[in-house]
């Protein structure tokens, strides 16, 4: 038995996906469960939007996750991306590692009144990787795949590379 990725459109990581934010917050956000209702719901209406994926708000308006990804976005050099009502696994985990190396980082969630000071974004998951974010709510970020972003896809698969076994 071999393992293959959910396939992704390669040209998306040169132009980058459209999001398109979604009011819920997952019961257990930081447990990883088999319960993926909300998110299949969550993505058919950003799907009905043109948007790629489904970004989670709470009732503050503040951007916590994907409806099946992570979310991150930078204002200038500084990485933001929420601290907590997330899944806090290995791709995120590794993205922040890489990123405390070039960037500052701020763990709290993004407000939607932010989203047009937001300079570069992208979402991420083990299967997804870094994916960059062109769009968010028909705002276009002025970086669709910024240096920043860039960055951190060329140090993940370095870092991940590295992690593959020799044949």
């Amino acid at each position: 038995m071999t393992f293959s990725p959910y396939p992704i459109d390669p040209s998306l990581y040169e132009k980058g996906i459209k999001v398109t934010t979604y009011p819920y917050v997952r019961e257990f956000p930081e447990i990883k469960s088999l319960n993926y209702t909300a998110a299949v719901l969550a993505r058919k209406q950003a799907l009905k939007q043109g948007s790629y994926e489904a970004l989670y708000c709470n009732e503050k308006k503040e951007i916590v996750e994907g409806a099946l990804s992570n979310f991150f976005a930078f204002k200038g050099n500084t990485l933001i991306t929420s601290k907590e009502s997330v899944l806090k696994g290995i791709t995120r985990k590794v993205v922040l590692s890489l990123a405390k190396q070039h960037f500052l980082i701020e763990l709290r969630p993004i407000s939607v009144t932010e989203i047009p000071e937001l300079t570069e974004a992208f979402i991420t998951s083990s299967s997804k990787k870094i994916l960059p974010v062109r769009e968010i709510d028909n705002h276009s970020l002025p970086n669709k795949k910024g240096k920043n972003t860039q960055l951190l896809i060329e140090l993940f698969e370095e870092h991940t590379f590295s992690l593959e076994p020799a044949l």
